[in-house]
């Protein structure tokens, strides 16, 4: 099968070393030009080191891609957590079709960062899903799709990591079915409704929101938490006497009384506060380089500010841009 790829992150490279595995006819990798000195296993070094051509992302011109594509008679194009919105004529120019493996179920987690919104969210379940391409964003009709349930502990990375863990088996179960026969490749309607998440929306625009409820600050939290990765939206922050405080590492407590936000105690390391309907331990947080315990920088008494005027998310198809 003759196949190009655009591709980035720890998924992308997993792909690329499962069609060496399977010896597919890679023509070329697009992926980011600085996917490379710094990161061994990135999406270039993994491409350099099966001698697959590499294309940095952004530097070819639509017409250049498609001549690529019709020149070499590629026949499928992959499409593997990579940013580019590739235009109509690039999507289309493959004989059998373009394929986009995304890491959240549709319609309900277009966009970006779905595994984070799945966990911010308090979604039962979570879906990665591979669907043929069409000019807008995660639109196309569904080839394959494999949910998995997310649990209290899950963090955006955790559910991350099991998207790619499922997701590629979907890709080799494409290129089977399209090297046997691509008419019988499925193209299932998305089906419910659709909501875009953008790549700049984070929940409350970072700031935790102490009047939300433990257990949904605790989720904002873990959602945020692509440790030891950098997150795609920082660590949910508040605010103490000026100074800015990240939080890592937290969970939910019985219930104290107390005004939301206010430092209730400190126990062993870890600092309780009230939140509106329970308690928020504390335990890891970020400040000014450093990551401590909560309890060696908290006090009890201590009222914790969030800066956000943030209005009301809107995650509807309204919001794609």
């Amino acid at each position: 099968m003759r196949v190009i790829v655009f591709a980035e992150e720890a998924a992308g490279a997993r792909v690329l070393r499962t069609l060496n595995q399977r010896a597919e006819d890679v023509v070329a990798v697009v992926t980011t030009s600085g996917d490379t000195a710094d990161a061994p296993f990135s999406v270039a070094r993994v491409a350099e080191s099966f001698g697959y051509r590499v294309i940095p992302a952004g530097t070819w011109p639509a017409r250049d891609l498609v001549s690529l594509i019709e020149r070499e008679e590629v026949e499928v194009l992959l499409n593997v957590h990579s940013l580019s919105v590739l235009p109509g004529a690039v999507v289309s120019a493959p004989r059998i079709g373009s394929f986009n493996l995304h890491p959240g179920a549709l319609p309900g987690f277009a966009g970006l960062n779905a595994p984070s919104w799945a966990v911010y969210l308090g979604a039962g379940e979570h879906a990665v899903t591979l669907h043929w391409m069409l000019e807008g964003i995660d639109t196309g009709p569904i080839v394959f799709a494999e949910s998995f349930p997310l649990t209290a502990q899950d963090t955006g990375f955790s559910v991350s990591a099991k998207c790619v863990t499922l997701g590629v088996p979907l890709v080799e179960r494409l290129l089977d079915v399209a090297t046997a026969s691509p008419d019988l490749i499925p193209r299932e309607k998305q089906q419910g409704e659709r909501r875009f998440f953008k790549r700049s929306q984070v929940p409350n625009r970072g700031w935790i929101d102490w009047d939300m409820s433990a257990e949904k600050i605790d989720a904002f939290v873990r959602a945020a938490d692509y440790g030891p990765f950098v997150s795609p939206w920082g660590a949910p922050r508040f605010l103490l006497n000026g100074e800015t405080f990240s939080v890592l590492r937290t969970q939910v407590e019985g219930n104290l009384a107390g005004e939301c936000g206010r430092v209730i105690a400190v126990q062993e390391g870890d600092a309780l506060v009230a939140a509106a309907d329970g308690t928020v331990r504390l335990k890891k947080l970020s400040v000014a380089g450093r990551i401590v315990d909560a309890g060696e920088v908290l006090s009890v008494g201590q009222s914790l500010k969030s800066a956000s005027d943030a209005a009301t998310e809107d995650y509807s198809v309204s919001g794609e841009s």
